[in-house]
This record gives C-alpha cells, sequence and structure tokens, in this order.
C-alpha cells in the first residue's frame, strides 16, 4: 500500500525540506492530476524464467511467482 499524502508530507518536513516548498510540490501534483498530465499506465509485459531458473523451479513454482508477480499490479 503506499502511503499518503499526509505520511509523505511529514516525512519531507523531518528530512529538512521547508513547509513552503513541500506545500509548493504538492499544489504542482495536484495540478498534474487535474490536468490529467500523470496517467496510470498498465502496460503488458510476460515473465521469461532463464534456463537456471527452470531447472530449479518446477511449473508449479513458477505458477505461484508469476500469479504474485500479476497480484502485486
Amino acid at each position: 500500500m503506499l502511503p499518503d499524502s499526509d505520511v509523505i508530507r511529514t516525512e519531507l518536513l523531518e528530512a529538512g525540506f521547508e513547509s513552503c516548498e513541500v506545500n509548493k510540490a504538492f499544489d504542482w501534483l495536484d495540478s498534474l492530476s487535474l490536468q490529467r498530465a500523470i496517467k496510470p499506465t498498465v502496460t503488458p509485459a510476460f515473465r521469461i524464467f532463464c534456463t537456471q531458473e527452470i531447472a530449479k523451479l518446477d511449473l508449479e513454482c513458477r505458477n505461484l511467482i508469476m500469479f504474485l508477480e500479476q497480484m502485486a499490479f
């Protein structure tokens, strides 16, 4: 799960960034999302196991890995 903006804001302030700069950054990100400049992308991808992986991992194990990778998105 991604941290919410309050957590990120607090971490930036604790790291030493000025409050006005942090606010400007969040305002800028908000403006980008309103302009639809930030578009989530999901590109089709596939997993290719190398020869060494195939030798060590049986089909059931490889299927589990692929399933877990898909769940991450």
